[in-house]
């Protein structure tokens, strides 16, 4: 992965965060490696569900 795509995914993990998503795990990005990265309550109204 390289560092934009890495930050795209960060960007979403935030954004579902922002909008009542949870961080269980992970999430982190250290240059172009993200962490291994698992949200709970993640619904259809947040980026990440419907892009990734």
């Amino acid at each position: 992965m390289d560092v934009s795509a890495g930050s795209r995914i960060k960007a979403l993990i935030d954004d579902a965060v922002n909008l009542g998503a949870t961080r269980v795990i992970g999430g982190q990005l250290q240059g172009s490696i993200l962490q291994p990265t698992l949200l709970d309550g993640v619904t259809d109204r947040m980026r990440l569900y419907r892009e990734e």
